[in-house]
């Protein structure tokens, strides 16, 4: 069984959101359907019974994805980061230079759940992170990119300051 790396605050929000779907689909969704069914007509030519069952796919589908990130989760505010180096916990600052010129970014590196819930995150499943994984302030790799390879050099990597907030 996969476990996964996320923020306890994220896994909050993840539990929200799992739990107002839970509601959705037993209670909007559900009422839509049948509403959709009792106006009769075949599948085919009843355009809220087929749209109703379309979204109840839709929200089963996010509901089993949630639910999966939610099952045995790591809390990342547990573990003991030393911010040397670039892992999981970790705050950093790279440039990335590829042919149309170098460009700073500012990352945190957590789970692929914390990047659902946040824009700033680098989570540590990407290609970049495992590229840079274990290395220092200073230190200088290539990656790939979607527009190709890119030169990165680590500006600076430190210990997340505080992991609860949100």
């Amino acid at each position: 069984m996969v476990r996964h790396f996320m923020l306890a605050a994220t896994y909050l929000k993840l539990l929200g959101k799992f739990e107002q779907g839970v509601g959705k689909l037993k209670g909007d969704l559900a009422s839509s359907i049948g509403v959709g069914y009792e106006t009769g007509g075949g599948w085919h030519d009843n355009a809220l019974f087929e749209s109703s069952l379309m979204d109840q796919k839709v929200l089963a589908h996010n509901l089993a994805e949630l639910s999966e990130l939610l099952n045995r989760p790591i809390f990342i505010d547990d573990l003991e980061i030393d911010g040397d180096t670039v892992s999981i916990g970790t705050e950093i600052v790279i440039e990335r230079t590829n042919g149309e010129g170098a460009k700073q970014e500012h990352y945190l590196v957590l789970g692929p759940a914390d990047a659902r819930v946040r824009d700033d995150v680098l989570p540590y499943t990407s290609p970049l992170f495992k590229a840079i994984m274990g290395k220092r302030a200073g230190d200088q790799v290539a990656a790939e990119f979607p527009g190709g390879m890119a030169t990165v050099r680590i500006i600076s990597v430190r210990p997340l300051a505080d992991l609860r907030a949100p």
